[in-house]
């Protein structure tokens, strides 16, 4: 496709935009508007470079990559052979980056629909990501940036553009980008300096046509082992044509072969070992016993005594790229990723597979977590249900202890209303024998003096008459012995005289002399208490009253 160039074949280059539409919510931008943005300048229809961030060199010249870290890119396409006017170059971030690391991710968010916009713009045929920051802009999803290096991979905003991702300049201004050799060593600048040489070269020839991506989809995966002998026995004889037949193998911490993984210069397959069928797999032990097949293998040493102790001999040529790579490039990393990475364009498939492991792993806790979280709710609600069976059972119990307990009360009280309704009953039975028996009684008669022949009424009967009590209560009964005229009183309590000449000595006897008579009043009054005449043998008793306002005198019987 190339540049876009003038009628005059002059190269036309543009600048990018100076905005985004996430600047309302970016950190680095000042009331919602970029701060000092520094604009993208370049070439269409070829190579992109995405850096991070401008600095203070960038901001006051307003192109990026123009301060140290772009004189030194600069060297490295001038080494390669690689007109940076032909190039687009940009940053993650239009402004500059923010002092808290915990605004970076914020404002790459932010400010990616602005490079989508370029790469829509741009129509790069690839790119080449300088550091982390971009390689999250673009999101690669690598962790780190030395696991990823020198790998090829494709970009959600733009899918299928090759991305190829590498160390950024500034990185070997501050001793490198960490640790390059599997973990073991620090970061070696010289390097590093070569691994961002060999990566923009390497970028560039893609972007030209002159190197193609091998993707995973090019190697030919066969994990349930259908299909797998019949690629095993295409590649066996298309190697003995090459002149060279690649292995590698994975295996367990026992030496237990896993995975098997053929190829040559134009295709290769893997498969797992133990679905390969007995004759494939016997073919495939004497194509590693050919002493006539040569062998490429990365870590030879250990690969060849574990074939060896699972499968059978190897045997013939055997050539090591770990030794290879040690002797060419001593103190860096010599894994079998970093050194394809290095001269190929291949996916950063170790890197995809621990990730991928990682997330299996971790997939697999969160469903243990999941299963001991779903074991200790149904236990825990077991539990619930129990205690809340056994508490329903006690108050069950209890309501029928209540209830047994109320049911006795009642009973009882039943029981002793039974009883006082009888006793009830049995009272006024009585009460009414007995007021019956009253009636059809015969009333009492006064007892009758034998010689003096008069009748005595009952006390009672003088005290219904009696306006109010006696002064002397002892006093209640007066009278008047008809053989000597003597004049006798006697208390309501006190018996009765039967015969006249008794009454006396008996009332002497028993209450002493007799009290004097009163004097009569002066003027006609109410006596205090009633005075009785008695005549014998008459059954009556007859009483005078004295009426107090007329003195006018009634007999009554």
């Amino acid at each position: 496709m190339g540049p876009d160039r003038d009628d005059d074949g002059m190269l036309i280059q543009y600048r990018g935009p100076a905005d985004s539409p996430g600047c309302a919510q970016c950190p680095a931008a000042v009331n919602g508007a970029p701060k000092k943005p520094v604009r993208a300048f370049g070439a269409t229809g070829g190579l992109m470079c995405v850096g991070e961030a401008p600095g203070t060199e960038e901001m006051f010249q307003g192109y990026p990559f123009v301060g140290p870290s772009g004189r030194l890119l600069t060297q490295v396409f001038t080494k390669g052979g690689i007109d940076r006017m032909l190039a687009w170059i940009t940053n993650a971030l239009l402004c500059p980056r923010p002092r808290d690391d915990k605004d970076i991710q914020k404002a790459v968010e932010c400010c990616r629909p602005r490079l989508a916009e370029e790469l829509a713009m741009v129509k790069p045929t690839a790119i080449v990501a300088l550091g982390g920051t971009a390689a999250r802009s673009l999101q690669l999803g690598v962790t780190t940036i030395m696991e990823a290096r020198g790998t090829v991979q494709s970009t959600p905003l733009a899918p299928g553009l090759p991305v190829i991702t590498t160390i950024h300049p500034a990185a070997l201004f501050k001793g490198g980008a960490g640790e390059v050799s599997g973990g073991k060593q620090k970061a070696n600048v010289d390097a590093q300096m070569m691994f961002l040489q060999a990566d923009v070269e390497k970028a560039s020839r893609v972007a030209a046509g002159k190197l193609s991506p091998i993707w995973s989809d090019d190697i030919s995966v066969f994990p349930d082992g259908k299909g797998a002998a019949e690629a095993m026995t295409k590649i066996l004889a298309e190697a003995r044509e090459w002149g060279m037949l690649g292995l590698d193998m994975e295996w367990t911490k026992t030496n237990k072969i896993t995975w098997v993984g053929l190829g040559h210069a134009g295709r290769a397959c893997s498969f797992w070992k133990d679905a390969l069928p007995p004759p494939a797999l016997a073919e495939l032990a004497a194509a590693m016993a050919d002493e006539a097949l040569p062998k490429l293998i990365h870590n030879s040493q250990a690969d060849k005594g574990v074939w060896e102790g699972e499968v059978g001999p190897m045997r013939g040529e055997i050539n090591c790229t770990m030794l290879m790579h040690h002797a060419a490039y001593p103190g860096i990393a010599h894994d079998l990723q970093q050194v394809v990475s290095q001269f190929l364009v291949v996916p950063p498939w170790k890197t995809e597979h621990k990730q991928a492991r990682k997330a299996s792993e971790k997939a697999a806790a969160q469903r243990d977590r999941d299963a001991k979280k779903a074991e200790k709710k149904i236990v825990h609600e077991a539990a619930n249900a129990a205690k809340k069976a056994e508490k329903e059972a006690a108050k069950s119990q209890k309501q029928a202890e209540h209830e047994r307990k109320n049911a006795e009360r009642a009973a009882e009280k039943a029981k002793k209303q039974a009883e006082k309704q009888v006793a009830h009953e049995a009272r006024n039975t009585a009460s009414a024998a007995e007021k019956a028996a009253r009636k059809s009684a015969v009333p009492p008669q006064p007892v009758l003096a034998a010689t003096c022949n008069v009748a005595y009424p009952q006390p009672q009967f003088y005290k219904a008459l009696c306006d109010r009590p006696p002064h002397d209560e002892r006093v209640l009964h007066e009278g008047s012995d008809a053989a000597t005229g003597q004049r006798i009183q006697w208390r309501a309590d006190a018996p009765a005289p039967e015969r006249a000449q008794d009454m006396p000595a008996r009332f002497h006897e028993a209450y002493g002399p007799a009290a004097p008579a009163p004097a009569p009043p002066a003027a006609p009054t109410v006596f205090d208490r009633p005075r009785v005449a008695f005549s014998a043998p008459l059954r009556k008793v007859q009483i005078m009253v004295i009426d107090k306002a007329t003195g006018k005198e009634t007999e009554v019987e």
